[in-house]
């Protein structure tokens, strides 16, 4: 299968790795940078093009790899295709491709950045084709790149990017607050590395309230109140601090 793709950030440029890495031919790259576009189109001996109208209706899937943002204005550009049109993304509507005769959804439930050579094995992905015979073709396609395809309509979609956001965004964004906290101390995140994973694993295999510890699930609010002390320079942090303590009370009643 000939596939090409438009976007040249991290979700394009790994999904393309991967995709190649399963046999398919990576026929082109349309991006607006064409520092990025261009690179990574030369490594796949893939053709450029740095706007979408300029795309020919040759390749038999073409995969929109941008930002949410942008997905409405590529459409816009994009001749009506005979071939399939697809996004990568769990919070917009199909509905954004209703223009084209055969479109739909390849939406990976895992974080992608550049340093990735592929997508990580294993890794879900929400499909969803406006035909039978197209979600037929994306679970071929997701299950030669070792991923595992779930069928799901967009409001389901949507409901999964949503806890995503939950479990990965927002927690790794804690990660960050904890190693500016230690790093302003003096002291090495390092020292919390085996606590990050020990929570991950047992977050894993259980449902995560069930192996909750810390004082909140104590209300131990002696050692609350010193944190929040600890805090006091920090009005933002600690705001955070005092809402998820809330949430982590609400959640063992």
């Amino acid at each position: 299968m000939q596939i090409g793709i438009i976007g040249s950030g991290n979700v394009a440029g790994v999904l393309a790795q991967s995709l190649s890495a399963g046999g398919y031919t990576i026929t082109y790259i349309c991006s607006r940078n064409k520092t990025t576009g261009f690179k990574l189109a030369k490594h796949f001996n893939a053709d450029f093009y740095l706007s979408p109208e300029l795309i020919p209706d040759q390749s038999e899937l073409n995969i929109i790899a941008t930002d949410d943002g942008s997905i409405d204005d590529v459409v816009k550009k994009l001749p009506v295709f005979r071939h399939a049109v697809v996004h990568t993304s769990g919070a917009t509507h199909t509905n954004v491709l209703k223009k084209f005769p055969r479109h739909g959804v390849l939406y990976p439930i895992n974080s992608i950045n550049s340093k990735q050579n592929k997508i990580a094995p294993g890794t879900y992905f929400c499909i969803e084709g406006n035909s039978p015979g197209l979600t037929n073709s994306l679970r071929k396609v997701v299950k030669s790149i070792d991923g595992i395809p779930v069928i799901m309509n967009s409001k389901d979609r949507l409901t999964v990017h949503v806890a995503a956001v939950f479990a990965n965004n927002f927690v790794n964004s804690l990660y960050q607050a904890s190693y500016d906290i230690l790093e302003k101390n003096n002291l090495s995140f390092d020292i919390i590395r085996p606590l990050l994973v020990t929570t991950l694993i047992n977050a894993g295999l259980n449902e995560p309230q069930n192996v909750q510890t810390g004082p909140a699930t104590r209300n131990d609010q002696l050692t609350i109140k010193k944190h929040l002390d600890f805090l006091n320079k920090n009005p933002e942090l600690k705001k955070i601090y005092s809402e998820l303590t809330k949430l982590i009370i609400k959640q063992q009643k």
